[in-house]
């Protein structure tokens, strides 16, 4: 989209969008500019007048080629001699010019290719290096494009948690470590009774082993109930919604197999918290 903003083959709306995110992102400006800098880059390599040595080297092809004719029309004029008592002989004169007419023109089409492959070779060697520029700045595209997923999608979790946070419908458990497990570790329940809705705050957990995942459960009279799978790798300033619930006694995390169980492993108890 750079490049075509660049170009002007962008509809407005999508040129908008393009000026709005060089304002909030530093790096797209940035590579806007770069773009920018490179388009006039290569107009201005394909504009350039040919090296001094090609006009030396042109020069030096029609001085030969003079001096390849100076002898052939010695030679013609010398056949061409008659007394004036002679009549003209078109079999003496007229193959000596054909010859000469031939090798006039066999040495401009010498000069001509000459030419065409110099030039030929010249606008070959741009073109490459035009596309690995080119691919250079496809690769740093695609970089920006995954930075600036990660970011919006980061943005989305903040802006998420901080509507939790602010809603005073919400309320907050602290669910620390079992002390024979896991001491140190914490995580925060927000829940919300009105709406049922339950988010989840890791502050901290160890990694999960091998094909494991941690999974939430809600304690809802005397029975424990899923309320779903925690990220995979999650250990810490994860922000998660999880299943709705609309009565618990308790909450707890223990670690499973990735998938989920049925029923909690007990002695897999990470964290749990009383409402």
């Amino acid at each position: 989209m750079l490049e075509q903003y660049v170009m002007g083959t962008l509809s407005a709306q999508e040129k908008q969008e393009v000026e709005c995110m060089s304002h909030i992102y530093p790096e797209i400006a940035a590579e806007l500019l770069s773009v920018q800098n490179t388009m006039e880059a290569f107009a201005r390599s394909v504009s350039k007048t040919p090296p001094a040595h090609l006009r030396e080297q042109i020069l030096g092809s029609l001085h030969e080629l003079a001096v390849t004719e100076k002898p052939n029309s010695n030679s013609s004029i010398s056949q061409n001699h008659q007394t004036p008592n002679e009549a003209p002989n078109p079999l003496v004169t007229e193959p000596t010019s054909i010859k000469t007419a031939m090798t006039v023109q066999y040495n401009f089409i010498r000069i001509a290719a000459s030419l065409l492959l110099l030039v030929s070779l010249g606008l070959a060697y741009q073109l490459y290096q035009q596309s690995l520029k080119q691919a250079q700045q496809q690769n740093q595209l695609t970089t920006i494009q995954q930075e600036l997923d990660s970011k919006t999608a980061l943005l989305s979790i903040h802006e998420q948690q901080l509507a939790v946070l602010q809603n005073s419908d919400f309320q907050k458990i602290a669910l620390n470590g079992i002390p024979v497990k896991s001491p140190g570790s914490k995580v925060l329940i927000y829940w919300n009774k009105k709406s049922n809705d339950v988010y989840l705050s890791i502050a901290q957990l160890p990694a999960p082993t091998e094909n494991k995942q941690y999974q939430l459960w809600a304690i809802a009279d005397g029975k424990p109930v899923d309320m779903g799978m925690l990220s995979e790798n999650s250990t810490e300033n994860i922000f998660q919604k999880m299943k709705t619930i609309a009565n618990a006694q308790a909450f707890a995390i223990t670690l499973e197999k990735k998938g989920g169980v049925q029923n909690p492993t007990m002695s897999e108890m990470y964290v749990m918290g009383g409402v």
